[in-house]
């Protein structure tokens, strides 16, 4: 008992006598550089929107012979800026793709549906694009790269 409670005084002796985080302001400007076309800023989103090219694939579990089907096309996904905020709008063919909105952010695609939203990678000039609509066994890919 005695071990246990120098061992828990030990603990909080260490535990308090940490560094503590300095607490950092950042100075909240109210000037964004997309909202203003004669601002000197660059818009970010000009380094992802245009034109990707490549592969559109529906997967899906067929329960008579236990196993997964694969049906592949050709795909263009188009990424274009939105009007509001960081926004922006991603359209496709094969016509499965609807319309979806994604606010950029720190090289991330965050995706503005709530429920059973479209995720969207890029690396370098590739982008990648997964959306599982329901919770039934199929979803659909898309690797596509940059036209030039």
């Amino acid at each position: 008992m005695k071990i246990t409670a120098l061992y828990l005084l030990l603990f909080f002796c260490i535990v308090s006598s940490c560094k503590k985080d300095t607490v950092v302001n950042y100075e909240i400007t109210s000037e964004i550089p997309w909202a203003n076309p004669d601002s000197s800023g660059t818009d970010y989103r000009d380094a992802v929107v245009g034109d990707y090219a490549g592969i559109f694939i529906f997967k899906r579990w067929l329960d008579d012979s236990l196993t997964w089907a694969y049906d592949t096309s050709s795909t263009i996904l188009t990424i274009s800026k939105s009007d509001n905020d960081s926004l922006i709008e991603l359209t496709g063919n094969p016509q499965i793709i609807q319309e979806s909105t994604f606010k950029y952010e720190n090289n991330y695609f965050i995706s503005q549906a709530t429920y059973h939203a479209p995720e969207l990678w890029l690396k370098n000039d590739s982008l990648f694009f997964y959306w599982k609509p329901v919770l039934g066994p199929f979803f659909y890919l898309a690797f596509t790269k940059k036209v030039p």
